[in-house]
């Protein structure tokens, strides 16, 4: 009887450790999706999916429309600090990658984003490594942003063919 009780105490004691392990990496890498939570770390409040309706760009040096048509463009912020984005571009049209890239919170309501992509011609051939930087401020609900940024163009074997300027409008996707 001794034996059957010490038997039953392991299996008892095995059962609480696996039920641990089992609920502990929940509890501690859990994401909290609940955006309030987002509204109380403003370290974390960029994260989401956002959308600009129509990016515009504009001549760096003079400010003035660089005669390019609006792009529609998303944004996704993950946690940790990395991120997409994608682009509906009509110059570059289906060749041209996705963005990947990373992003940190600066103060406040400040961000800082920097991400690349590529644009390849017709023949498949890498065209051009873009490469962008730019600063986010999201607003007092922080269901938009505003964003001003570069875009530095350079073809495959890194020779800079063009600098682009933009300041944009994002807003955050909800259902």
């Amino acid at each position: 009887m001794e034996e059957k009780m010490n038997s039953l105490k392991h299996v008892s004691a095995i059962a609480a450790v696996a039920l641990a392990l089992a609920i502990v990496p929940t509890l501690a890498f859990g994401q909290n999706n609940d955006r309030s939570d987002n509204s109380a770390h403003p370290k974390n409040a960029l994260v989401g999916s956002w959308e600009i309706a129509a990016s515009n760009t504009y001549d760096c040096a003079t400010g003035q429309p660089d005669g390019a048509p609006p792009t529609p463009i998303n944004y996704t912020f993950n946690l940790g600090g990395t991120m997409t984005e994608i682009e509906a571009n009509a110059i570059d049209g289906p060749y041209r990658s996705s963005a990947q890239g990373i992003w940190q919170h600066l103060s406040g309501n400040r961000y800082f984003a920097a991400f690349t992509n590529y644009s390849f011609n017709p023949d498949r051939t890498h065209a051009v490594t873009i490469k962008y930087r730019t600063y986010l401020t999201l607003s007092w609900d922080k269901q938009s942003f505003t964003e001003r940024g570069t875009a530095e163009v350079r073809i495959p074997d890194g020779t800079v063919v063009a600098n682009v300027c933009f300041a944009d409008t994002g807003t955050r996707f909800t259902f």
